[in-house]
């Protein structure tokens, strides 16, 4: 079955399923061409003269949009982080496999214009995801653009790639998973405790300068810190050290209920 169309004010013909499903997105378009062009593949302009362009240039420029404000997001929301970490958790977040995986979670193969003897691919879906936020971009500008790589890319990956950096940490040291604990003190400093098997093995406490009271974004903070000390100077034996004194910890416990010899 065909999807109906609904005609425009300026008597454009659009695919009503496609608008529909973009008002969902909390998408109102101003000039509907630049979203028709985004689930538009190369193949299709081969069988149709009456269309011109495909999605690649939106694509390209969805491209740059999406690594600049995964850049800016870490760079703002997450202080502790080095260099190194930001753009190790950038290319996690902006990374092909990712982006497919987003676009075909929102279903966005639903749309895309093929010809006839092309194959929907997972990588074509990534693409249009690209191409949809450059269309945002040219239609809606810089504001609508960043708000949606933020709720459908940035918060759909990060938080699960943090937890799975920070824990894996410990997994490689074959140590048990460790607990991580945030509050605000009276004096607005945020304090964060990681503690392992009850024990406290790290803390600090920070200013919350941009006075943030949303349990998640403490937490990310505090492993964003912890694992910054890691790779700083100071925190280079944390893991040799920790293991050390819990060995040492069994060895005082062992002796201590040791029977008596007669």
């Amino acid at each position: 079955m065909k999807n109906k169309v609904l005609k425009l004010k300026n008597n454009k013909i659009f695919d009503k399923k496609l608008a529909t499903f973009l008002k969902n997105l909390d998408i109102f378009p101003n000039n509907w061409e630049f979203f028709e062009k985004a689930f538009i593949h190369a193949s299709y302009i081969n069988e149709h003269e009456d269309v011109s362009e495909s999605y690649d240039r939106l694509e390209f420029l969805g491209d740059a949009l999406i690594d600049f404000v995964v850049a800016k997001k870490l760079f703002e929301l997450y202080p502790k982080y080095n260099e190194g970490l930001l753009t190790r958790t950038k290319i996690e977040i902006v990374k092909g496999e990712n982006l497919n995986r987003i676009g075909m979670e929102l279903k966005l193969g639903d749309f895309v214009k093929l010809s006839n003897g092309a194959e929907l691919t997972e990588n074509t879906v990534g693409d249009v995801l690209e191409a949809l936020v450059g269309a945002i971009y040219e239609d809606m500008g810089m504001k609508k653009a960043t708000e949606f790589v933020e709720k459908y890319i940035f918060e759909r990956t990060f938080s699960e790639i943090l937890k799975y950096d920070f824990f894996s940490l410990f997994q490689e040291q074959k140590l048990p998973e460790p607990r991580v604990r945030v509050s605000l003190t009276s004096n607005n400093l945020v304090l964060s405790i990681i503690e392992l098997d009850g024990d406290i093995i790290w803390s600090q406490a920070i200013p919350n300068n941009k006075n943030y009271d949303d349990k998640s974004v403490l937490e990310h903070n505090a492993m964003a810190s912890f694992t910054s000390f890691l790779k700083s100077s100071k925190g280079s034996h944390f893991f040799s050290d920790l293991k050390e004194k819990i060995e040492n910890q069994k060895m005082c416990k062992k002796l201590a209920i040791k029977p008596k010899k007669n």
